[in-house]
């Protein structure tokens, strides 16, 4: 009979030290796993420490406060692409003046594409007003026009009919002002004639 008391009483031990949140059990258990291991030396002097390493090797992956760094979601890529619509650039007033005239009125564009139940909406219109004020800054734009949105299976298109004027043809409209300037002093300012008359 003391074989099932010493059995029940053991049974009844285990079931104590388990009772516990941090469960005591357990923790003896791979105390004296590792200490099996790596059987030093003086096992008593440093039977402390190795609880406490032991502690914390099974606290540190439960109460990480740490997340797994991970490639940023296709939003914050977006997000990323369209800060740049929004930062200044270093553009005189002339240029601003000129890119005003450049650029089409998108609030009356956005109005009657709603009206004809295409509406692209105030964000949207807003990002396209700033991304086609971009383009018109970073190309040298004659004209700029938003003929509206192609809905794809895999993006979205906005279609922007524009004039480039290239290096060339600026050359020549400053030279066919500058030749027309002349003429207009010359009309202005007539060339004298002569009225000296030799002797006969």
């Amino acid at each position: 009979m003391a074989a099932p008391d010493s059995s029940s009483q053991a049974e009844s031990f285990k079931a104590f030290l388990m009772k516990s949140d941090q469960n005591l059990y357990e923790h003896l258990t791979h105390l004296l796993t590792k200490v099996m291991d790596e059987r030093p030396d003086d096992a008593l002097d440093v039977f402390e420490e190795m609880s406490r390493a032991v502690k914390q090797d099974a606290f540190r992956d439960v109460q990480t406060t740490l997340r797994d760094v991970s490639d940023p979601p296709d939003v914050e890529q977006l997000a990323e692409k369209q800060l740049q619509l929004f930062n200044p650039t270093g553009v005189s007033v002339q240029e601003k003046e000129l890119v005003g005239s450049v650029l089409p009125n998108l609030n009356e564009v956005a109005f009657f594409l709603e009206q004809a139940g295409v509406g692209l909406g105030q964000e949207e219109t807003q990002k396209i007003y700033l991304a086609l004020k971009h383009l018109v800054e970073s190309k040298s734009l004659t004209h700029c026009r938003l003929w509206g949105k192609i809905l794809g299976r895999e993006r979205n298109y906005i279609i922007v009919e524009a004039e480039y004027r290239d290096d060339e043809e600026e050359e020549e409209e400053q030279e066919e002002q500058g030749a027309e300037g002349a003429e207009e002093e010359e009309e202005i300012n007539p060339v004298s004639l002569s009225t000296y008359k030799p002797p006969r």
